[in-house]
């Protein structure tokens, strides 16, 4: 009983979405064949899908075309940063050669200065025209300013204007140290930049 009343009940339903099936698809061709048998409302009909469809197609472009400007500024961004990482990367290397000739110019000319006024008992003649020679590069190699280059500078000074060989033998020690000094300064600066630690603690 009871499925004899489902197979009614299905029929019925089958046909009437039939029937409203065919109802609305009647209605549809009926309004668009009224639509088109007049011209006025056709050219409308076709104008409106046609904007439409423009419309569609102008928002998909533009929707591409700022996903790609995005990954293109982006990419620029990027670019950007790598050429900046560069420069920085070469700049630091340029510095540190010159740091590093500096350190090597200043140890050569100490190393002269002080073998010749700790073994001449005489400062006379040639060598006091090469010793004040080494002074004066000493002096402009040195900055004043600098607490350790500036107690390089009074020692070596002291040196150069005492006359008597033992006494300047006696302050061989405290040449040595400070020179010394301002090496390994100098070259924890080079290590500092090279680590990116200019205003970083000093590395021993």
């Amino acid at each position: 009983m009871h499925l004899g009343w489902a197979l009614a009940l299905a029929f019925i339903t089958f046909w009437v979405g039939v029937w409203t099936t065919a109802s609305s698809l009647s209605a549809a061709r009926e309004i668009l064949s009224a639509a088109f048998h007049n011209v006025s409302t056709a050219v409308a009909v076709v104008s409106a899908l046609s904007a439409l469809l423009t419309l569609t197609v102008q928002l998909w472009v533009g929707s591409r075309q700022a996903k790609i400007g995005e990954k293109q500024a982006n990419a620029s961004q990027t670019s950007a940063e790598a050429a900046m990482l560069t420069a920085k990367h070469a700049g630091d290397r340029a510095i540190a050669t010159m740091r590093l000739k500096w350190i090597e110019e200043l140890r050569s000319v100490l190393s002269e200065y002080h073998a010749i006024l700790v073994t001449r008992e005489q400062i006379a003649g040639e060598d006091r025209i090469k010793v004040c020679d080494l002074g004066t590069q000493l002096d402009l190699l040195l900055n004043q300013e600098n607490p350790e280059q500036r107690a390089l500078w009074e020692v070596a000074d002291e040196i150069f204007k005492t006359n008597d060989l033992s006494k300047r033998k006696s302050l061989d020690e405290s040449l040595v140290r400070a020179g010394r000094k301002v090496l390994k300064e100098e070259w924890d600066r080079i290590k500092n930049e090279q680590r990116g630690l200019v205003n970083g603690p000093v590395i021993q």
